[in-house]
Order: C-alpha cells, then sequence, then structure tokens
C-alpha cells in the first residue's frame, strides 16, 4: 500500500515595504492632494478608467494598482511627477535628498536616470522606490492595504495642514482688524476728549 501525502503549496511570503517606500507612499499621497490632475492625466494615458468625479481614495487605489502592474514605463512616468512635484513644491515634512538621492546599485541606473531628465541620482532613487513598492504590492493583500494606508495618511497630514494654515491665516486677519478697531477707537477717544476740554476753555472776556 502506497501512503500519499499531500503536500500543501507553500506561498511566497509577502514583501514588506521598507521605509523609503513608506516615506515615498505618504509623498505620493500629498501629490494626489495637491496636484490630483497629474496623477489623473498619468491613469489615463496609461488607459485607466476614473470616475467623473474621482475621489482621493479611488486615485490611490488605481494608482498603486498601476504601480503593482510593474510596468517600467509607467513607473517611469510617476517618478517623473513625483520629481517635478516635489522639486516644485519642496514639501516641508520630507527630505527627498537623504532620502533618495543615493542612487541605485548600478552606473546603468545613474545613466538611466539621467536620460529621463531627472536629477541623476535622486532620480535613480526614487526609480528604485517605485519599484520597492511594486514588487510588495504584487506579493499580498497585506502589503497593498499597508500601502494604501500609508498613501492615505500622506493625504490626509498635507490636508490637515493645509486647513490649519488657512485658519492661522483666518486668525491673523482677525487680530490685525481688531487692533485697527482698538486703534481707531483710541484716535476717536483722543479726539473727542481733545475738542471736549477746547469747549470748557473759558472765552477770554474783551476789555
Amino acid at each position: 500500500m502506497v501512503r500519499i501525502i499531500n503536500k500543501e503549496k507553500q506561498k511566497e511570503p509577502e514583501i514588506k515595504l521598507d521605509e523609503k517606500s513608506k516615506a515615498l507612499l505618504q509623498i505620493i499621497g500629498i501629490i494626489i492632494a495637491d496636484n490630483p490632475k497629474a496623477i489623473q492625466e498619468l491613469l489615463e494615458e496609461y488607459s485607466v478608467e476614473l470616475t467623473e468625479n474621482s475621489t482621493d481614495k479611488e486615485l490611490t487605489e488605481k494608482l498603486l494598482s498601476a504601480i503593482g502592474e510593474c510596468n517600467k514605463q509607467f513607473n517611469n512616468d510617476l517618478t517623473r511627477i513625483i520629481l517635478d512635484c516635489t522639486l516644485e513644491n519642496g514639501y516641508d515634512s520630507f527630505d527627498f535628498k537623504s532620502l533618495f538621492n543615493k542612487g541605485g546599485d548600478s552606473g546603468a541606473e545613474e545613466s538611466e536616470g539621467s536620460s529621463n531628465g531627472g536629477g541623476g541620482g535622486l532620480w535613480a532613487g526614487i526609480a528604485n522606490a517605485v519599484g520597492g513598492i511594486a514588487g510588495s504590492i504584487g506579493s499580498g493583500k497585506r502589503a497593498r492595504e499597508e500601502a494604501t494606508s500609508k498613501t492615505l495618511q500622506g493625504i490626509y497630514a498635507y490636508k490637515a495642514q493645509m486647513a490649519a494654515n488657512q485658519q492661522s491665516k483666518g486668525k491673523n486677519k482677525m487680530y490685525m482688524l481688531i487692533a485697527l478697531f482698538v486703534l481707531l477707537g483710541l484716535a476717536i477717544a483722543a479726539l473727542a476728549f481733545f475738542n471736549k476740554k477746547e469747549l470748557q476753555q473759558p472765552i477770554p472776556l474783551k476789555a
């Protein structure tokens, strides 16, 4: 009698997101919040269908799905958008040069980065991080959920910061108006006091 042992096919372990990938996902979230048109145009260029009024969540999910396809040209185009947006706006929370300006593992990647109009080592560093995200997303559901969470964190953090800035500007305007009214009130009170004092002075009699 032959004993048959059913061996379950072992699943490959999911690839975890490294710190650079997590930071880049938050940056991508900021770009989605700050410049959604650039992301929409990129997705539409690669025939990704979007609803008429795409939400932040929809853009996030569609973009991550596209990254997960590991289309090199798509990821290169995304890298260019990230580089253009970050260098143009200089988002305060991230030091891009220290995070991504270490280039790739090979000189070929460096030269490719330069030929794509990027910042040499900076371009290659971002491109490698995008590739890392693609590998993680494609390895399992948990990694994809974490990637979605990190991207949405970037969106919400950026919007909260913008709201706080607007509120601060509104408060400053209010304080300026209050100060102006106080000064105006003091000037009117001083003028009234001066006029009252003038009226109270006795009129000299003619000899």
